[in-house]
């Protein structure tokens, strides 16, 4: 019966959406504690050489730094105190019509290189969520960091910060748009209704200058002079 059961389970398996529990992105390098958080919020421990999946949630501690890989050569290198979720991945190096990126900032920040997808036709195939608005992708290496209530030591003030390295994002967060371009800065204010919550307030703002976004500084062997994602 057991092995029945099995054998059932591996034909299940096989009729899944490719994808589904496909592996889609490798820890390349991490600096102090990083995890993968359930459903539950149990957290285990994520080492060098792991791989994320869609759905995953990845956490860091304080001080942390972590560097993901990604199968369409993307990256992504998360800051201490950083929660982000990946809703979606899904890239067929034959199929360009199935490209769909979805990485969710729940909270802290990021810097993403984006990689093959959305650059292959579809400009909208490739998204950044914060809790108050998406980024779309135009092929770039960008900053996102949001603040709520835990910016205080770096002096910034609440609301959700972006920066463009390299080629250009758009901000929308449903009141309106904003695209910026390198060296471009942009807002989006928010305000706290409820605890551990917060809506947005008015449209994306494009800023005329750094807002006092910290230096995104981790350790070398996270950001190879070779890679997109460097300092």
């Amino acid at each position: 019966m057991n092995k029945f059961m099995h054998l059932f389970f591996i034909a299940c398996m096989a009729l899944l959406p490719h994808g589904l529990f496909a592996e889609v992105g490798t820890i390349a390098n991490l600096l102090g504690k990083i995890h993968l958080k359930d459903a539950s919020g149990v957290l285990t421990p994520l080492k060098k050489g792991d791989k994320v999946d869609v759905g995953s949630i990845v956490v860091s501690e304080a001080g942390a730094y972590g560097q993901i890989k990604f199968i369409d050569k993307g990256e992504m290198i998360i800051r201490p105190n950083t929660e982000i979720k990946i809703n979606a991945y899904s890239f067929d190096k034959l199929d360009a019509k199935k490209d769909n990126v979805e990485i969710e900032l729940v909270k802290g920040g990021l810097r993403r290189l984006t990689g093959l997808v959305g650059k292959r036709g579809n400009l909208e195939a490739d998204k950044t969520k914060t809790p108050t608005a998406t980024v779309g992708i135009r092929g770039t290496v960008f900053e996102a960091l949001t603040c709520n209530n835990d910016c205080s030591d770096i002096g910034l003030a609440n609301g959700e910060y972006f920066s463009t390295k390299t080629g250009q994002i758009a901000v929308d967060n449903g009141a309106g748009e904003v695209v910026i371009g390198a060296g471009q800065f942009a807002k989006v204010e928010t305000t706290i209704t409820a605890p551990g919550k917060f809506e947005s307030k008015g449209k994306p703002k494009a800023l005329d200058k750094d807002p006092g976004m910290p230096p995104f500084n981790p350790p070398k062997n996270l950001a190879p002079e070779a890679s997109g994602c460097a300092a």
